[in-house]
């Protein structure tokens, strides 16, 4: 399945999800199964389900074609395994430990700055 078929195969996949979920069978099966936490959880996630995988799909085409030659045409065309290869790539050199410690570095300088305390007369 090229790249294209599946974005659109995932949104629609999502938009099931939603759809069963709101007609009541998903979400009487995890009040029968007694869930607890969980079930809470999977009612405030599952209508979110196709917003989600839309806006991964944003992410993923504009991370691997910033982060490759590949124009999003081109990605577009790539088999869904090569595309799924592309976006793990991006995300590993894009997203490496050395930059996670310096975001976490610039985030704590700014914590700091809105936590800091001022001196009262």
């Amino acid at each position: 399945m090229r790249w294209k078929a599946a974005r659109a195969m995932l949104r629609m996949l999502g938009e099931v999800v939603v759809k069963l979920y709101s007609g009541g069978n998903l979400k009487q099966v995890a009040d029968a199964q007694s869930l607890g936490d969980a079930a809470g959880a999977a009612q405030g996630f599952i209508p979110k389900v196709a917003t989600i995988i839309a806006q991964s799909d944003e992410l993923a085409m504009h991370l691997a074609t910033q982060s490759t030659d590949l124009t999003s045409e081109e990605f577009d065309e790539l088999d869904i395994a090569t595309a799924s290869e592309v976006i793990a790539q991006a995300f590993a050199v894009n997203f490496d430990i050395e930059l996670k410690n310096s975001w976490a570095s610039v985030i704590a300088a700014v914590k700091g700055l809105t936590l800091a305390k001022t001196k009262t007369s």
